[in-house]
Parts: C-alpha cells; sequence; structure tokens
C-alpha cells in the first residue's frame, strides 16, 4: 500500500490574516503563480510595473499590472463570498484604468456571479477578458499550506471570434482573425507537446504571438504575413524592449551588445539573421524567415512543425548571449 497524504483546506485569514495588507502585498509579490494557472506571463522580469492599492477617483484598485508588451491587468481580490459592490467596482477600475483583462480573486463564489462573468465574456469583444478565480489554502498533515487557484470562469476567445466573424457586419478582417486564432491554437498545441519547458500562451487573432524569455527587456515573437510580404513570409524574433518608467526608449545598447556575438549566435543556429537595429523604434530584432502562408490551411502542419523548432532554437541559444549583456 502507498501511504498517501490527504489535502486540508486551511482558513485562509489564518495564512493572511487581513486582504487588503497581507495577501493583497502577497499577490502582487507572487503574480507568477496566478499566471500559471491562467497561462497569463506574469513572470516577474516580463512585468513592467504592478502597483497596489491604484486611485480611481475616490476608489482603489488591489493590483494593476502592466507587461513589456503594454497590456494591463487589473486583479481585484476578495474574502468571503464574491458581491455585486466587488462586482461593479472591478468594471468601474477597468473602465478607469483602461485594462483589458479583469481578474475577480475570491475566497467563494457565488452561482450568480459566476454566470455574470460567463456572461460577460460571451457579450463583449475580444479585447476585453474577465477571469474569476477561486483563492484557496492548502496543506497535507503538518507541512506549511500553499495557495492554491481554481479558474472558475475564464474567456472563451475562440466563440468570441467566431461569432465577430459571423455576424452580419463580417468582414475581411473578421474572417483573418478567426484564421489567426485557429492557427496560433496548432502552433501553441504543438509547442506545449513538444517543448513544455516553453511557456505556449494563449492564442490570440493577431499576426503575432509573444513568448516570455523571462528576460525583462527581450522575448521571442513569432510573425505570420510579415511585413505583408509576396511571397507571404513568416518569422521568428528575437526583440530587444528597453524600457525606462514603463515607457519604450530608443537606446540600442543592449542590441549593440548583443550583435557583437553575431558569428557566434548564427553559427549555433546553423543559419544567417536579419539583425534590425531599427534606430527610428522602440525595439531591435535579430530576425529568421521563411516562405508560407498561413491562410493556405495545406501549410499549417508545415508552418507549425517550423515555428515551434525555430522558437525552441532561440530559446536554447539566444538568452545565454543575453546574459552575458546583464
Amino acid at each position: 500500500m502507498v501511504d498517501l497524504g490527504q489535502l486540508e483546506r486551511v482558513e485562509i485569514r489564518n495564512v493572511w490574516p487581513l486582504e487588503s495588507s497581507d495577501f493583497t502585498p502577497w499577490l502582487a509579490k507572487h503574480l507568477s503563480q496566478l499566471g500559471d494557472v491562467l497561462k497569463l506571463d506574469f513572470d516577474p522580469e516580463t512585468l513592467t510595473e504592478v502597483r497596489t492599492e491604484v486611485s480611481v477617483g475616490s476608489f482603489s484598485a488591489d493590483v494593476v499590472a502592466e507587461d513589456n508588451s503594454g497590456n494591463k491587468y487589473l486583479i481585484e481580490n476578495q474574502y468571503g463570498y464574491t458581491d455585486h459592490d466587488h462586482l461593479g467596482k472591478m468594471i468601474t477600475y477597468a473602465a478607469g484604468l483602461g485594462v483589458s483583462t479583469i481578474i475577480w480573486v475570491s475566497e467563494y463564489v457565488r452561482e450568480e456571479h459566476q454566470k455574470a462573468i460567463e456572461f460577460l465574456n460571451n457579450g463583449t469583444t475580444s479585447d476585453l477578458n474577465f477571469f474569476l478565480v477561486q483563492i484557496e489554502a492548502l496543506r497535507i498533515g503538518d507541512s506549511k499550506p500553499a495557495p492554491h487557484f481554481t479558474v472558475i470562469e475564464q474567456p472563451n476567445a475562440w466563440g468570441k471570434i467566431m461569432r465577430r466573424a459571423s455576424s452580419a457586419s463580417r468582414n475581411a478582417y473578421d474572417d483573418l482573425a478567426a484564421f489567426k486564432f485557429s492557427f496560433w491554437t496548432q502552433v501553441l498545441e504543438l509547442g506545449r507537446e513538444l517543448a513544455p519547458s516553453i511557456k505556449w500562451h494563449s492564442p490570440i487573432p493577431e499576426a503575432w504571438s509573444d513568448l516570455s524569455t523571462g528576460k525583462r527587456f527581450s522575448l521571442v515573437t513569432m510573425l505570420v504575413n510579415y511585413e505583408n510580404r509576396r511571397p507571404a513570409k513568416v518569422a521568428v524574433a528575437y526583440r530587444f524592449w528597453p524600457k525606462e518608467d514603463g515607457k519604450a526608449t530608443r537606446d540600442k545598447a543592449l542590441f549593440d551588445q548583443f550583435a557583437l556575438y553575431k558569428d557566434e549566435i548564427e553559427s549555433e543556429l546553423g543559419t544567417s539573421l536579419i539583425w534590425d537595429r531599427f534606430d527610428d523604434k522602440g525595439y531591435s530584432q535579430a530576425i529568421l524567415t521563411r516562405e508560407g502562408d498561413y491562410r493556405d490551411e495545406t501549410q499549417h502542419d508545415e508552418l507549425a512543425q517550423w515555428f515551434v523548432e525555430t522558437a525552441t532554437k532561440f530559446f536554447r541559444i539566444m538568452p545565454k548571449y543575453d546574459d552575458a549583456l546583464r
């Protein structure tokens, strides 16, 4: 017989006595644990800003975060059962702060509020996303209590895109958005299977898909229909986005130092890259391109395999040269 322990629930106030002064500061410092459950990139090195008790008129939002792609996240915490007051405040904060992703973390979830979040996800555009998450503290025997997040409701991005694409106002952009989402879904599912050590984030209906390197100012970006060239091209880039006070700068120092390793990097990759300094832009990149059209379904399997293999090589090779700059 295998000797197994039994999970026990710990009263949340025995771990974090007060929501505002104990749980909120803890969560702000451990957003990566929440991000792992939601499949959102909340690694400390990729978040340019995390603030607590952010003023919104006469109210204050619990946690507001922004990543290095400019995406803003609102996290609203609540002990006890979800209530109308927090639901209303959460929407008010989101409007006042201009965030696109709203995360409601509560100790207990009422069914009517689960339905409300489901309604909001079904009724809003793909640019606005709501998560409803239950927080618990669990332990086995005399072990230390551990936080445990359970996703109760989350965005149905595919449903939003398909509803938009099949609506009376359907147009070419909508069709392409649905197609991009479908293609990135295939790429990310293959990536999670073949390279599970990489954080393959949820697909989006855009021409790019960013992957966190764990570095503050760099990331791997996969792109389709690169620069709208003919014939169509796809690309994987290692990009530098230096920032100061949360805002992109045109500082090229990191890229220039990285480019000193050009020969070594290309030798390890087994191919040449295009090195774009982009003096007039907020980012620089080393990029690999190839012909390929994501709009052609017969190419999907081959392109998905190329994206995953190329991104995996970038992750194996590039960050160690990036590390040498820090």
